[in-house]
């Protein structure tokens, strides 16, 4: 049979030559190495000069093959002197007793599965299945790049622009992705390939596409403040308390309907988008013109949004459907937690989200029904034209219903 020529790594992390499964050696008994070992590198410079180049590595050693008179020949110094090995061809079958010719000896085995090329490497791959890649020459000026994908992210991909044979670290993943958490790389996207750590790095010697592998998580953060999955169809997440709370318990800060900012007197009069003291001469968000200025706005917008406003990120308040959602899928039981009353509301997932009975202030200054009515703002304008939309919770049920805009309620975020 054919020699099998080979590559393996040794235990000083090297690779070297094999052939038949044993190391290729040269005449002083030294292992070949598959590439050259780099050069050391110079001393330091003296007073601020640049110390000098270290000497070249010494080239790794390519042995060559050739078939001559039917044997294998190899040579470990480029040509200069070569070494039989075995019969490249089976002899020729005997003469038959009848006189008939022989049959033909077996074919010798081929050394190479498969020979191919790109622009600058030839890669050979052994009978063993060994890869080998050589270099058609200087391949410092070839360019190479790192395309990593978000692999179900809404980020953009990221490319890297890198030159052949250098030490890259690969990135740590930049993308957004809420619910899910980052994994590590993979040549293929459903994680089937081969896989790679973030900070890993490696020898850039081809074009690499990187997909980014992502495990579902059901709590995280965004701007510094907790949200919950809780398995609802539309995949929204809640906030872990309420805008101005530090607590799931906690009542925070009060918001008339379209307006960022407590305060202490909720009216009419004080109202940002009325321009009188009734609810009739409303300035913004009005679809009948009995109730003021019509503009047909239904949903606030982000600057008048308090959650957007007060956290930032992609909070936002809760529309109409979103707290008919959550009444709809989840389980709602009232409890206590460190002396508040509120619900605890329970997805089908089995996580939880806390609703204080903050109360609200309905009649000007007036803190009315804490600890007994949890009201929370909707985004959302309600059907008469001049109300907002809030969740009416208390101790016997909850219902989603109109609320007059100048008072002062709760404001529960959330997030796609």
């Amino acid at each position: 049979a054919s020699p099998i020529v080979g590559v393996a790594k040794y235990t000083d992390g090297v690779y070297y030559w094999t052939l038949n499964g044993e190391w290729l050696l040269d005449a002083d008994g030294n292992k070949l190495r598959v590439s050259g070992q780099d050069g050391a590198a110079g001393a330091d410079g003296s007073d601020g000069q640049n110390g000098q180049d270290g000497a070249d590595g010494q080239d790794g050693v390519t042995p060559q093959l050739k078939i001559e008179a039917d044997y294998w020949w190899i040579s470990y110094d480029n040509g200069n002197t070569w070494t039989q090995l075995g019969k490249a061809k089976g002899d020729k079958g005997d003469t038959g007793a009848t006189g008939a010719a022989g049959a033909d000896g077996q074919d010798g085995d081929s050394m190479f599965q498969s020979v191919t090329q790109d622009a600058a490497n030839v890669y050979f791959t052994l009978a063993d299945g060994t890869l080998i890649t050589i270099a058609k020459g200087d391949n410092t000026n070839y360019l190479y790049t790192i395309t990593y994908m978000p692999n179900g992210s809404t980020s953009e991909a990221v490319v890297d622009t890198l030159r052949y044979g250098c030490i890259y670290t690969l990135r740590r993943p930049t993308f957004v992705y809420l619910g899910a958490a980052f994994t590590s790389w993979n040549t293929l996207a459903d994680g089937s390939g081969v896989k790679y750590q973030r900070d890993e790095q490696i020898v850039v010697m081809k074009n690499m596409t990187l997909y980014a592998q992502w495990t579902t998580t059901t709590t995280g953060t965004e701007s510094e403040h907790t949200w919950v999955d809780l398995g609802l169809p539309s995949g929204t997440k809640w906030a872990t308390c309420n805008v101005g709370a530090a607590k799931p318990e906690e009542y925070g800060n009060f918001y008339a309907w379209g307006e960022t900012e407590p305060k202490s007197n909720y009216s009419w009069a004080t109202y940002k988008w009325c321009n009188g003291s009734s609810y009739n001469t409303l300035t913004k968000y009005c679809t009948n013109s009995s109730y003021g200025i019509v503009d047909n706005k239904t949903t606030l917008e982000l600057a008048d949004d308090a959650a957007r406003a007060n956290w930032g990120g992609a909070w936002r308040m809760p529309t109409d459907a979103e707290w008919t959602e959550l009444c709809r899928n989840c389980t709602w039981k009232t409890t206590t937690i460190n002396g508040i009353s509120g619900y605890n509301v329970k997805g089908a997932n089995g996580n939880s989200i806390f609703l204080p009975f903050a109360g609200s202030y309905t009649n000007n200054t007036t803190w009315q029904y804490k600890n007994n009515h949890g009201d929370y703002w909707c985004g959302s304008l309600s059907q008469n034209g001049h109300s907002g939309c809030y969740l009416n919770s208390y101790w016997s049920g909850f219902v989603i219903a109109d609320g007059g805009r100048c008072c002062g309620l709760s404001v529960r975020p959330v997030l796609e």
